[in-house]
């Protein structure tokens, strides 16, 4: 089934201005977005406009492909797009939400013509990217580590031993950290430090 419908009462049609129309082109221009078709002398484009764009992109590369990549990014534009925008000050941050899911589909459209996008798909689920990220980000230079493991056994404990409300528990932060330094030791890296707490601050707020 590739039929991903949005309801779009959901979204808030927000008015975009100077600054988030001045983020779409610079990206577009770098190359970093799909066509998003937007005319930055209309005054009336709104952060649904981008999303309707982002969506119908998506939609259509499922359609082509059947990759389940395409589907993870349609179910995550539908969380986005139900997510309220309060007030302007809250939409150039949406609006960055928006333009990085559209980035993952410039992303995947790149990995799917070199014929990686299977071998890669583990990139585009929400939370092993994010891991992924930190753990490039901060582990020792002249550590030889293999990432992906590392990531996936990391996400997969983390959603056995987690929780509802886990993180407000003593138990359950205690079995969460005692967790992730088990498997920091694994892989042989330090239990204390930034990686163990970028990884954690991210699994508290995220699962």
């Amino acid at each position: 089934m590739t039929d991903i419908a949005v309801d779009p009462r959901q979204s808030q049609s927000v008015k975009l201005d100077a600054t988030g129309i001045a983020l779409i082109e610079g990206l577009t221009e770098q190359g970093q977005l799909p066509d998003m078709d937007i005319d930055p002398d209309d005054e009336e484009v709104t952060l649904e406009d981008v999303l309707d764009t982002i969506h119908k992109r998506i939609k259509n590369r499922l359609e082509e492909t059947g990759s389940g990549v395409y589907r993870s990014l349609a179910e995550r534009i539908e969380k986005l797009r139900a997510q309220s925008v309060q007030n302007a000050g809250d939409s150039i941050e949406f609006l960055k939400k928006a333009l990085e899911m559209a980035q993952q589909v410039v992303k995947a459209d790149r990995m799917e013509a070199d014929g990686t996008l299977d071998d890669n798909e583990h990139l585009f689920d929400e939370h092993l990217g994010a891991l992924t990220q930190i753990v490039e980000e901060n582990k020792p230079d002249e550590l030889a580590l293999l990432v992906p493991d590392l990531v996936f056994d990391i996400d997969t404990i983390v959603h056995q031993v987690a929780f509802t409300g886990w993180a407000d528990t003593s138990s359950g932060d205690r079995e969460v950290k005692k967790e992730l330094r088990r498997i920091l030791k694994k892989f042989g890296l330090p239990l204390k430090g930034i990686l163990f707490d970028r990884s954690y601050e991210y699994i508290k707020e995220n699962y």
